[in-house]
This record gives C-alpha cells, sequence and structure tokens, in this order.
C-alpha cells in the first residue's frame, strides 16, 4: 500500500447546512484529541475542508465513514456547491477589515495520475495547486513543501513536515493554509494591561498580563457559563462578520462545559448574546501547536481510511492508498489589537467608551480556563478554537 499525508495548517464561513456540519464535526473531534490538560489551538476548518476533499476520492465504507465523521447533511453534489460557494465569497474578494486567506495544495508523487474527475473537484471547487514532488528524495519534497506552507503562513509556520513524517512510500500530500489578522472594533489600551492572577486548573495561581476595559459587547450568561463574543473590524458591507466568542465556565467547571458542549448549545447561546456594558479582564495568550489527528478522527469513526481496508480509488484509480498521518499545526495570538495567526499588522485604533452615568458594567474576569473561537456571526461557523488553561505555559515567538 502508497503512504497518504494529510497536512492542515491552520493560522488562525460557511453558509447553511456547510457551517452547520462544520460546527457538528468541530466540537466532535476537539472533545477526542489527546491533550486536554493543556493549552489548545486548532482549525475545524481547516481539518473539515481537508477531510472533505479526500471524501471525493473515497469509495465504499471508507467514504460512508467520512461523510459520517463530517456530518455531512446533503448530496455530494449539492455539498460541493455550497462549499465552492462560500470559499469563493471568503478568498475572492479583497478584504481590508481582516485578513482571511484560504490555500489547498496537494502534492502527488512525480508521475501520479489523477483521474479526471476529482483532480477538476480539487481544482475548481477547493481551489488546490497540484504540485508533483519525487519522494524517492525526501529533502527535496520536504524543502518544496515547507517552502509552500511558510509562504501561505507569512513565515510564521516553516517545518510543518518533518524528515520522519515521509518515506519513498509517500505518494501523495494534501495540505491546507489558513491564515487570518483581524483587529478589534474596540482595541484594549496597553497602557491598561496589568499583570494579574490567573487559577489554571492546576497548581498555584499563576502571574499574567490582563488586557482590561470597560465596553459594550454582546454577552449571554446562564447558571453555568458567560459568554461574550469581541467583533472584530470589517470595512465592506458584503464581509463575513467575524467575532471571537469565549466561553467562561464557572472555576474548575471547564472539563463539564467541553464535555456537555454540542454544535446546537454553542449556536443558542451565541444567538442570545445582547449588548451589555461589560468591564472586561482578560489575558494574553500565544499558542503554537503541531498535533497529529490520527487517534480522534479514529475515535469519532474515521478508521478504514488510516489501514489496508482503505478505498481511495476515486483519487488515481488505484486501490492502494491509505491515511498514513493528519498532521495539524496552529499558531493563535490574542493581544491587545486582535488576533494574529501568522502575521502582525497594523493597529486600528478606536475610541474606548467609558460607562453611562448610572450603568454598572457586568464583570466578565477570565482569571481561570475558558474556551475561545473565532466564529462567522451569520452562519456561526466556527473558523478556529481551543482551550486556555494557563496562559503562562505552551507560548510562542510572535515576531
Amino acid at each position: 500500500m502508497r503512504l497518504l499525508l494529510l497536512l492542515l495548517i491552520s493560522l488562525q464561513c460557511f453558509a447553511g447546512s456547510v457551517g452547520e456540519d462544520n460546527n457538528a464535526f468541530a466540537l466532535s473531534v476537539f472533545k477526542e484529541i489527546e491533550d486536554r490538560n493543556n493549552n489548545l489551538a486548532f482549525s475545524p476548518y481547516s481539518l473539515f475542508s481537508n477531510i472533505a476533499l479526500l471524501y471525493y476520492g473515497a469509495q465504499g465504507d471508507t467514504a460512508k465513514q467520512i461523510k459520517d465523521v463530517l456530518h455531512l447533511s446533503t448530496a455530494k453534489e449539492s455539498f460541493l456547491q455550497a462549499f465552492h460557494k462560500h470559499l469563493t465569497g471568503l478568498t475572492h474578494k479583497t478584504r481590508q477589515g481582516y485578513q482571511l486567506y484560504i490555500a489547498n495544495g496537494l502534492f502527488p508523487h512525480k508521475g501520479t495520475h489523477f483521474l479526471k474527475a476529482f483532480e477538476e473537484i480539487a481544482t475548481k471547487t477547493f481551489d488546490a495547486k497540484l504540485q508533483s514532488v519525487d519522494y524517492a528524495v525526501p529533502d527535496s519534497a520536504l524543502e518544496t513543501i515547507n517552502n509552500w506552507v511558510s509562504q501561505k503562513t507569512q513565515g510564521y509556520i516553516t517545518q510543518l513536515v518533518e524528515e520522519n513524517d515521509i518515506d519513498q512510500s509517500t505518494r501523495l500530500i494534501l495540505a491546507n493554509a489558513v491564515y487570518f489578522q483581524g483587529d478589534w472594533v474596540h482595541p484594549f489600551d496597553p497602557k491598561n494591561t496589568s499583570s494579574g492572577n490567573f487559577q489554571p486548573a492546576f497548581g498555584p495561581p499563576v502571574q499574567t498580563p490582563m488586557l482590561m476595559q470597560v465596553h459594550h459587547f454582546p454577552y449571554f450568561e446562564n447558571d453555568d457559563i458567560q459568554c461574550l463574543a469581541l467583533p472584530f473590524i470589517r470595512e465592506e458591507t458584503d464581509q463575513p462578520f467575524l467575532e471571537c466568542v469565549i466561553l467562561l465556565p464557572k472555576i474548575g467547571k471547564i472539563d463539564e462545559l467541553e464535555n456537555g458542549l454540542d454544535a446546537r448549545k454553542l449556536n443558542d447561546w451565541i444567538g442570545s448574546t445582547k449588548p451589555t456594558l461589560i468591564d472586561l479582564q482578560i489575558p494574553k495568550f500565544c499558542i503554537s501547536k503541531r498535533l497529529l489527528m490520527n487517534y480522534a478522527l479514529k475515535t469519532i469513526g474515521m478508521q478504514d481510511a488510516f489501514t489496508y481496508q482503505a478505498d481511495f480509488s476515486k483519487i488515481d484509480g488505484m486501490k492502494d492508498l491509505f491515511l498514513n498521518q493528519v498532521l495539524h499545526e496552529t499558531f493563535f495570538s490574542f493581544h491587545e489589537n486582535g488576533v494574529t495567526a501568522a502575521s502582525a499588522s497594523t493597529s486600528h485604533l478606536g475610541l474606548i467608551a467609558k460607562p453611562p452615568t448610572g450603568e454598572t458594567p457586568k464583570l466578565f474576569v477570565a482569571d481561570h480556563p475558558f474556551l475561545f473561537f473565532i466564529v462567522d456571526y451569520h452562519s456561526r461557523a466556527i473558523l478556529f478554537m481551543g482551550r486556555v488553561i494557563n496562559p503562562t505555559t505552551g507560548t510562542c515567538d510572535e515576531n
């Protein structure tokens, strides 16, 4: 059997059913990632889009398992149309308020011949670039793929594929890069950033820089959580409205929140937010994470793809490909000016509102573990998500 390697690079929306499918997939795979005691950031969209492309190269039980894992609710042709429409809307326009770029790449072994139907889907629906490499010369193949990754992530991820990730039996690598940089509508004044206590899930409290401001934000609370949305600047009326959603559970309840969270519940909470005066305190954090996603995908039902029973014959007409590794790397930085994924940006400064006379702000103090999401406001599609367990650990170089 020949090896197929799936790579996902995210540095930081779907419409309709595509967004719903993405979110159901996102939360199911999130619960199975084997790193629940540490900070985490990943892009469900990146993973979803790569496996969706793989779905169109699969047949039989392999295809059925992938469809179920992705929670696809429409027929293949309908999904292709919906996915392409949204992908085109995201990537084929100049965006002034924030930057969101999505790139797909296929790197077949030299001499590989794709079936025409698969090649058309890859290039026309997923806008994927095809570039042949020689896996018999691993150093050259590594350089080609990692250079592509580095270019698409503005140099923030330069070594996604490592020497032991490929060998002479590797025949195809699918890669996806998502680059996001957004500035807050209401940025935090760096002068207000000060050291504060954060109680991690384990161990004693730690000192960490806390961002602070008082402003009106979309907000919802119930007996279990506080839900806050921080909108990003957009400068075109047709531009999707993206926001960063923070879910803050009661102290010591992060595991309970994760275990009970599903797409419908998250959608309901976000939909229930209303403009509220908030006294916000939240830590700066930066997460750089490289994940092997094999276990999580197998656990939620994508099993045959990783075995000799795999059937990816719709890729090249041969039933001898199977999935070797699914690698995912994310860089995610949350700071005064906004969220940076892969690249720093010029700040968009705005005025920080003062509390109106007589209005008492609601306290939102993220001084213990919480979840975060980058979502499209209208479809609720999750582009990025993760958890902060301890903002002082697992930090990354932002320069």
